[in-house]
């Protein structure tokens, strides 16, 4: 008699198993309005630090130069702050101050009215829970927000939230 639902970040086949076998659930998939745009790239693992840092740099360019923009997703504040440096380090145009928007707490929302091409985001998972980012049309034609997470999530249900930045 009574109807409850969740997000699609508590979807994942094992986690309805888990639902269904404590609470004695039924579940239905309701399809989102639009199909996701989504497309996931091989991941990439760098032996060293500055490695590391340097995909990091050469991806965020490489989309630049498709005149996409870039989230990147940290683990931590410090993780923030460490990639930050790098591109004010840059000797670029696209890396203005003016270009970027830097989340420096994870309670920080993204102040992003309609996200233009060749802006780079930088914050935590937690900094972007809940927020959607409006492309503008260009960016959109573009091929939309590239997001980069420099690591691991701890979970799929984190890597989720993530990724669903991108094809909202």
């Amino acid at each position: 008699k009574k109807l409850y639902g969740m997000s699609g970040t508590l979807g994942t086949l094992q986690e309805r198993e888990k639902l269904t076998e404590f609470y004695k659930l039924d579940y239905a998939t309701i399809p989102t309005f639009l199909p996701k745009k989504f497309f996931e790239y091989e991941a990439i693992i760098a032996p060293t630090v500055d490695e590391w840092m340097e995909e990091i740099l050469d991806e965020v360019k490489a989309k630049f130069l498709e005149s996409r923009s870039v989230l990147i997703i940290c683990n931590t504040i410090k993780d923030i702050q460490v990639i930050q440096k790098i591109f004010e380090n840059e000797k670029s145009v696209y890396f203005e101050r003016e270009n970027m928007y830097i989340s420096q707490r994870d309670s920080e929302a993204f102040d992003i009215r309609t996200l233009e091409p060749c802006k780079l985001i930088i914050a935590t998972n937690l900094a972007g829970r809940g927020t959607n980012i409006k492309l503008s049309e260009s960016l959109q034609r573009n091929g939309g927000l590239h997001v980069i997470l420099i690591n691991l999530p701890p979970n799929l249900r984190i890597e989720s939230q993530a990724y669903g930045r991108a094809s909202r």
